[in-house]
């Protein structure tokens, strides 16, 4: 079995569009701190990845910052002038 790796971008309905970037963790701690392992930005609509963790532990960070997303892609969608909500 191919070992999935993480995407470099993951799209949502209605055009929201989420990079994922990998960062050498020096360039990593510039960005986001010391303390701190994985991030998910909203107002650039980028997750940032320490790329010196093991790929699973990345994965499961990954996926954790890919939940805050999805919270911040449904404020979004339902605020938006794309989607309209009868019912």
């Amino acid at each position: 079995m191919k070992t999935p790796h993480i995407p470099s971008s993951v799209s949502f309905p209605f055009g929201y569009r989420v990079k994922v970037l990998q960062l050498p963790r020096s360039t990593f701690v510039d960005e986001c701190g010391d303390d701190c392992i994985a991030m998910w930005v909203a107002s650039e609509k980028t997750i940032y990845l320490d790329a010196s963790r093991p790929i699973r532990k990345r994965r499961g960070d990954f996926i954790h910052e890919l939940l805050h997303t999805f919270t911040d892609w449904q404020d979004w969608a339902m605020g938006s002038s794309a989607v309209e909500v009868k019912g």
